[in-house]
């Protein structure tokens, strides 16, 4: 029972180390495709909605 124990908390650890990755990943992932964007419109000539 204690080895199950052991193993069940190794496998939760495993999950959540896993998740915080992925949210890791994913925040990451959304910073550089909202510094694309941002650099796209500002290198954008003439865009009226940058300089209000």
């Amino acid at each position: 029972m204690a080895v199950e124990a052991v193993e069940n908390n190794t496998n939760s650890q495993r999950i959540a180390f896993t998740a915080i990755k992925l949210s890791s990943l994913l925040y990451k992932l959304c910073g550089v495709i909202h510094l694309a964007i941002w650099l796209e419109l500002k290198l954008i000539d003439g865009a009226p909605w940058l300089e209000q």
